[in-house]
C-alpha cells in the first residue's frame, strides 16, 4: 500500500472558530456550542453547552454535516466528523473546522488524526507551557499519508469498528465492576447470598 504525503490544507479548506461571547450591550442568542468532550468519538456527539453568542457573527461558525472539527487545545489531538444530528452547532476559537475539498473518506482522516502513531509524529508542534495548544498554521501543514480511495474506505470502516468494539468493552468492564462492588457490599453486610 503506497501512500503519497500531502499537506492537510491541500485536502481541506480550514478555518478557526472565533470568540463569540457577548459583551455587555451586545444582542445575542442562545446556541449549542462544541466543547472538547464532544470530540471523544469519531463522530461528534454528546451534550453541548448552551451559551449566549453574538448573533450577527455566528452563522459562519455553524458546522455542516460531513465537516471535521479538530481541537487546537490539548494533547493528543481530538477530531470528529459532524453528523446529521449535530449539524448546526457552533465552534469557538479552540477548534478548527475542515471542509474536505478532495475526495477523502472523513472517517479515515479523523481516525488517522486521532491515532497514537500520528500523534507521536506531531507532538513537537504543540506548545509546552500550560495547556498544550496548536496554531492553525501548524495544523494546515500536517503531512497526511494519502492512500487510494478503497484503502481509505476500508481503514475508515476499521476505525469505526474498533471504536464500537472499544465502547462495548468499556460497557462490559463497567458492568463487571458493578458486579464486583455488589459482591464486596454483600460481604461487608454479612456474606454472599
Amino acid at each position: 500500500m503506497k501512500s503519497q504525503m500531502i499537506f492537510l490544507d491541500a485536502l481541506a479548506d480550514i478555518f478557526q472558530g472565533i470568540y463569540l461571547k457577548t459583551q455587555p450591550g451586545d444582542k445575542g442568542q442562545i446556541e449549542r456550542v462544541v466543547r472538547i468532550h464532544n470530540l471523544m468519538a469519531l463522530e461528534l456527539r454528546g451534550e453541548f453547552i448552551e451559551e449566549e453568542l453574538i448573533a450577527e457573527k455566528m452563522d459562519r461558525f455553524r458546522v455542516r454535516e460531513g465537516q471535521i472539527i479538530v481541537s487546537l487545545r490539548g494533547f493528543p489531538l481530538k477530531a470528529s466528523v459532524v453528523g446529521a444530528d449535530t449539524a448546526g452547532v457552533v465552534v469557538n476559537s479552540n477548534f478548527a473546522v475542515l471542509t474536505l475539498i478532495k475526495d477523502v473518506d472523513p472517517f479515515f482522516l479523523v481516525g488517522l488524526l486521532r491515532s497514537v502513531s500520528f500523534n507521536r509524529t506531531i507532538r513537537s508542534h504543540f506548545s509546552s507551557s500550560g495547556v498544550p495548544s496548536l496554531k492553525l498554521s501548524q495544523l494546515k501543514k500536517f503531512a497526511i499519508p494519502l492512500v487510494s480511495d478503497e484503502v481509505q474506505r476500508q481503514m475508515g470502516m476499521v476505525f469505526r469498528a474498533f471504536e464500537r468494539y472499544q465502547t462495548a468493552m468499556e460497557v462490559l468492564l463497567a458492568e463487571r465492576g458493578q458486579q464486583v462492588e455488589s459482591y464486596v457490599g454483600q460481604l461487608l453486610q454479612g456474606g454472599l447470598s
